[in-house]
């Protein structure tokens, strides 16, 4: 119970400074002086996205925690006496003073600041084309003493100036045709907005399309507008020019003349050695390009030029260099890449170097680790090794042996002083990857625009929990690949494993004997085919509000049935058994989609995140293996539940010692809201939502057949708060989850948060949840 208060003894100090915030903020304000609250901008035209303008403005009020309290003013306050001078304070390394690390001075409102403010935001419209807008600045004071204010920026648009033409005028001929030819992709369309950025956008993407037509040289500098916003009924005519070199010259296209790879470059030798470093080098001759490297070769020719779009002859394109640097990098071979170009005296033409850093060929890591599993703390060790190019194919070797022991959690759900490590697992990974196609195909076009792996892996695994032991014995053959926007897929036709259970707890046992549960705990072969498709358009959002999914479907058991009947086998007590194990039917579907949002200053962030999967056995077996059953609770589930505590349905054991709780269905919804605090450290808000079902009638646990039009009268519902720890490897999070709604209570009792006896810190309500990284 000591840990347990000591937790709760943490979240109460957070947030009793929390509190403490949002008291005596204008203790440091003087009578003639008022603090700046907040910003409000608002504008009579709802076409303009008035969150960019927030950063324009001159003066910004205090960083507020959660939107709401003013803790780092609050920090301030207290490390400065009435004078404004620093008092000393200890410091949790006794070395700075806690108002320089994370306070902040109150700001005082600026009357001159709020003209500038104003002035830019009337360039920001300009700039959008709103010529004409109007913008005010509107002080409203409140507070005790009227010592506070807020500052409300109130813009009138008007109609904004639209483009009405482009025309285009081009000396060179040749960069005519080419711009001319690629007008249907032009970010100056008739009828938007004469936007300066805009017309930025659209040099930088002309620039982008003439260096991939060889033009290397050519930058940006040489196109301006000419713009006529003289035309009525608020339109606009615009030249694009783009200027010669020279009255006497024209731009230059540059084609590839030799390429040059250096397959074990060391950047800090050659700059001791200068151009005799090269002297070192073998060369080797492959498709027209030159290989060079002073030791054995490290990835073979063949590979990298598969991996490159570099071609002799061509002109010089600066897509296909940055594909080249891409593809190269996805090897996961070299630690850097660097492509250089060397301009050949009086020609158009190009050599190109491209230096090539590879990491070591053998890798031994050793790891000692906490572990947590959904909620189960534990500690482990992992001792890892990698050979990088097995073959020199860029094949990668990666061999893992790990152990570890956990806690888990009993049903008091109440960890004690003494932590009882009840749980240990042991295993080992075989791995090899092949940064091809194995089978049935290969193409050197698929492979420069889909980036396919082939993988094949081997696993093993025992585990000991205090109910039962489970040996898992495993191997598959899979395919990896992208396609645009930002799509990976993983197909695995082969994925073969042997499932054991053994030594189960007599009194487990004799709960489930007979019934409907116990064959879920039988001994099965597995035999399934999956692919899995996961998207996220986070680095096409570049920090903006992102959206991301994963599929994953799998179906089970079909190829050997299919031997099974063929071959004349006889069912034994209604199944098939294929070397002397019975083989498991079922299909299998999951989808988990989430939402990322920015808010004010992208200091915050909303996550949202729904999730749903299902699996049905159907032919050989009629119950699921637990192994592939859903459960729910737990750090990365519903967090005001131990994890495989809660349901399915309405169910709940009171008799049970350990929480095991699967089924075939499961429903869940989160809803989280990030907030920094100061340092490493960030807050978060969270509700969760959802539940687990049974699909099966045969299920003997009452209550926990998934019905269609009652099942939300079972869904749970918790919420909480939290401290994430940001340390740029890693992230360390605390949660703290309060049930809200119960479904193992009768239906109405279910709002626990109404019951006389409810205690949001008591541990019948609430659980303490430590995880690495973000839930989702």
């Amino acid at each position: 119970m000591r840990v347990n208060r000591l937790i709760l003894i943490l979240f109460l100090f957070m947030f009793l400074l929390l509190f403490l915030s949002a008291c005596n903020t204008t203790k440091h304000v003087k009578n003639n002086e008022k603090l700046l609250n907040n910003n409000w901008v608002e504008s009579s035209n709802s076409d303009i996205d008035v969150a960019p303008i927030y950063n324009y403005l001159k003066q910004q009020p205090n960083t507020k925690t959660a939107m709401l309290f003013n803790f780092h003013l609050w920090v301030y306050n207290i490390s400065h006496d009435k004078n404004g001078s620093e008092r000393k304070l200890k410091k949790w390394l006794g070395i700075y003073k806690m108002g320089n690390i994370i306070g902040e001075p109150p700001v005082i409102m600026d009357t001159i600041l709020n003209e500038r403010s104003v002035s830019q935001i009337r360039k920001y419209l300009r700039n959008r084309g709103y010529y004409r807008s109007q913008v005010k600045d509107s002080i409203v004071v409140f507070g005790k003493r009227e010592n506070k204010a807020s500052v409300y920026y109130l813009i009138d648009a008007q109609k904004p100036i639209k483009v009405d033409s482009v025309n285009y005028e081009i000396k060179d001929t040749v960069i005519k045709r080419i711009v001319l030819t690629d007008t249907i992709h032009t970010l100056l369309k008739k009828g938007v907005n004469l936007d300066v950025d805009l017309m930025q956008s659209e040099r930088v993407r002309i620039t982008k399309l003439l260096k991939n037509f060889g033009y290397f040289q050519f930058s940006k500098e040489y196109i301006y507008y000419q713009v006529d916003t003289s035309k009525a009924n608020y339109t606009s005519q615009i030249k694009l020019i783009i200027l010669n070199p020279s009255d006497s010259s024209l731009h230059h296209q540059f084609a590839i003349n030799q390429i040059y790879y250096f397959n074990d470059f060391e950047p800090q030798e050659y700059l001791k050695e200068k151009d005799k470093y090269f002297n070192q080098f073998d060369t080797v001759t492959y498709a027209e390009d030159y290989f060079l490297s002073r030791k054995e070769i490290f990835v073979k020719p063949k590979v990298i030029k598969e991996a490159s779009y570099l071609k002799q002859s061509d002109l010089y394109s600066a897509a296909n260099v940055q594909n080249t640097f891409r593809h190269l990098s996805t090897l996961n071979e070299f630690k850097l890449i660097n492509i250089r170009y060397n301009e050949l005296k009086d020609t158009s033409k190009l050599d190109v170097l491209v230096q090539l850093t590879p990491f070591k060929k053998h890798n031994y890591i050793a790891e000692l680790e906490g572990t947590n599993s959904s909620g189960n703390m534990g500690v482990g060790g992992r001792l890892s090794y990698q050979h990088k190019s097995l073959f020199g194919g860029a094949e990668i070797l990666n061999v893992s042996v790990y152990g570890k022991i956990e806690s888990q959690n009993t049903f008091a759900g109440v960890m004690t002083e003494d932590i009882s490590f009840n749980s240990d697992e042991i295993g080992a990974n075989i791995s090899l990857h092949f940064p091809k196609f194995l089978l049935p195909f290969s193409s050197n076009r698929f492979i420069k625009n889909n980036n396919p792996r082939t993988a094949l892996e081997f696993t093993m695994n025992n585990k000991n929990r205090p109910e039962y032991t489970r040996s898992i014995y495993g191997g598959s053959f899979g395919y990896y690949w992208v396609s645009q926007r930002y799509f990976r897929h993983q197909f695995k036709p082969i994925d073969l494993s042997a499932v054991k259970v053994f030594n189960m707890d007599a009194d487990y046992f004799n709960s489930i004997q007979n019934t409907y549960l116990e064959k879920s705990f039988d001994d099965y072969l597995i035999s399934a085919t999956s692919y899995s498709l996961y998207f996220s358009n986070k680095k096409e959002q570049k920090g903006r509000n992102y959206f991301s999914f994963i599929f994953n479907g799998e179906l089970a058991g079909n190829f050997l049935n299919a031997y099974s009947t063929l071959s004349g086998a006889e069912p034994v007590d209604g199944s098939y058994y294929v070397l002397n194990n019975k083989f498991a039917q079922y299909w299998r579907a999951e989808l988990d989609l989430r939402f990322y949002l920015d808010l004010k200053r992208k200091r915050d962030h909303l996550i949202y995140r729904a999730y749903g999967g299902i699996v049905h056995p159907y032919g050989n077996i009629i119950a699921t293996p637990y192994v592939k059953q859903f459960y729910s609770g737990g750090a990365n589930g519903l967090r005001a539940w131990p994890v495989r505590s809660l349901g399915p349905g309405a169910y709940f054991n009171s008799n049970r010692q350990y929480y095991n709780e699967a089924a075939d269905l499961k429903l869940e919804g989160n809803l989280e809201y990030r907030y920094k605090l100061f340092w490493v450290m960030e807050g978060a808000l969270f509700l969760d939502v959802g539940n687990i079902w049974a699909t099966n009638q045969e299920d003997p646990r009452p209550g926990s057949q998934f019905k269609f039009r009652d099942f939300y009268k079972e869904i749970a519902i918790g919420t909480g708060f939290g401290f994430r720890f940001d340390f740029s490897f890693f992230i360390l999070r605390l949660d703290y989850g309060i049930k809200i709604r119960d479904p193992k209570e009768t239906e109405i009792n279910r709002w626990v948060v109404f019951d006389k006896s409810y205690n949001p810190f008591g541990a019948e309500y609430s659980m303490f949840n430590f995880g690495i990284g973000y839930p989702f």
